[in-house]
């Protein structure tokens, strides 16, 4: 966070990219909300999770 002057970092994943979620969740991001239809993939729309990890969360 501090070398690239981040304050934030966030993942949009679709919804049933499970090991995404589960690795993402692992590395300490949080989720914070589902956005509907929100990613377009195979023609069809998608719900994804989204998921931050904020500077002064971080250990």
């Amino acid at each position: 966070f501090n070398h690239l002057k981040l304050n934030r970092l966030e993942a949009h994943i679709a919804i049933d990219n499970i090991n995404s979620i589960h690795l993402f969740k692992k590395c300490g991001f949080k989720e914070e909300g589902t956005l509907k239809q929100y990613l377009k993939f195979n023609h069809k729309f998608h719900d994804t999770i989204v998921l931050a990890d904020v500077k002064e969360e971080v250990s």
